[in-house]
């Protein structure tokens, strides 16, 4: 059986379990055979028997499915809290189809197809096939037993291992697709947080010398102030030097890790979406930029990307520069994942596809964002090669400044 976890938000769900559903509803129509059957018997009292059986039956199926069904909704493959509940009702189930046998006669057999759809995905491939093949065996000694006709028989044999088999790999499938997303999302969420540590490490081994420097000198200074001030002065004019250094040093990998080449970008762009499970395709055409120009494309493209990585759900990504008629660059970046997922991260200043309009529209570009069809989530930037965009971007639109930019 499978092991029981804890059951997720609706937002974490692969799919509404009621389009899932429909895999377990689409068999109902073998019925129709044993529905007509039994409106064509004579007598008032059997019919009713029958109908009130196969009633009863037909909605203990869409019961126990139901359950299957919202249990394959989940992002991960999970235990049903009503596992028990669902193992007695298939039994009976199954109890409810053997009676319909005797009551019905040969049609009635095809009722223990249904019995086989809702109890394999309940379990583990090696106690699937074992409940398959008890199901076969009882289904061959009822036909035995009620003498039915070899070839109806045979046709149900046939049948029942069909379906469970579907039914199963099914299932199947989509516990495998919800593994792939959750690995996914946890593969992009530990991209973000070892960049975020290594930069982190890069400051501690800049800063950590000179701040321990200026530590023991300041309490140097401060010794000396009564005994020798021209002492304590050149104390001083080391911790200013020291701490005018530092700075020196923290400017400059903050420019090193803001100044990225366009390039570079791409590649470090390519090298995220493979590692978060999105396929990447990069297209550029172009021939030389202006530093200024390539400094804006690089920090939309890291902006972008990020957002893909982060909020998209999406398997493909699609990122295209290229130069325009009329003096201008388009970048595109296109996912096929869900969009943003709330328009209330685009709150703050300098923060997401906000941030992005506001520092586009201040160089004279364009920027347009929004879904694209038939799914997706598209966002296009077009800049003058000509604006007078800065060189350096203030902290509030770096990584180092903040949190990057949501959708």
């Amino acid at each position: 059986m499978r092991q029981a976890h804890g059951v997720p938000s609706v937002e974490e769900r692969l799919a509404s379990p009621w389009l899932i559903w429909g895999i377990w509803i689409f068999w109902l129509f073998f019925l129709i055979q044993v529905v007509v059957s039994i409106l064509q018997v004579a007598a008032l009292g059997p019919k009713i028997l029958d109908l009130l059986g196969i009633g009863i039956f037909i909605s203990l199926y869409l019961w126990i499915t139901w359950q299957e069904a919202h249990l394959l909704s989940q992002p991960v493959p999970a235990g049903n809290p009503m596992q028990r509940r669902m193992f007695l009702a298939t039994a009976l189930l199954a109890t409810l189809a053997t009676v319909l046998c005797w009551i019905q006669g040969p049609e009635a057999l095809g009722s223990f197809m249904y019995v086989c759809a809702c109890a394999v995905p309940q379990f583990k491939l090696r106690e699937a096939i074992g409940v398959c093949a008890a199901l076969l065996l009882w289904v061959f000694g009822l036909g035995l037993l009620t003498r039915e006709p070899p070839g109806t028989v045979g046709q149900f044999l046939f049948l029942i291992p069909a379906i469970g088999t579907i039914v199963y790999f099914f299932s199947q499938a989509i516990h495998t697709n919800q593994e792939l997303r959750v690995a996914r999302r946890e593969i992009a969420r530990l991209a973000i947080s070892e960049e975020r540590l290594r930069f982190a490490r890069d400051l501690h081994d800049l800063l950590g010398h000179s701040l321990s420097l200026i530590t023991l000198k300041s309490e140097l200074a401060g010794q000396l102030i009564a005994e020798d001030p021209d002492a304590a002065q050149r104390e001083m004019r080391d911790i200013e030097s020291a701490a005018r250094s530092a700075l020196r040093e923290v400017r400059e990998a903050v420019a090193g890790y803001r100044q990225t080449t366009l390039v570079d970008e791409l590649a470090r762009s390519r090298e995220l979406l493979r590692a978060a499970g999105i396929g990447c395709e990069i297209r550029t055409e172009y021939t030389a930029l202006p530093a200024a120009i390539e400094d804006m494309l690089t920090w939309v493209v890291r902006e972008g990307i990020t957002n893909v990585i982060r909020h998209s759900r999406a398997q493909n990504c699609a990122v295209a520069i290229a130069a325009v008629p009329g003096n201008h660059v388009i970048l595109t970046i296109q996912d096929d994942g869900q969009g943003p997922l709330s328009s209330a991260s685009e709150s703050g200043p300098g923060n997401g596809l906000r941030g992005i309009r506001e520092r586009i529209a201040s160089v004279a570009g364009q920027c347009e964002a929004g879904r694209s069809s038939p799914r997706g989530f598209r966002l296009a930037i077009k800049l003058p090669l000509t604006a007078p965009i800065p060189l350096r971007m203030t902290p509030s639109q770096s990584v180092i400044g903040g949190e990057r930019g949501s959708r």
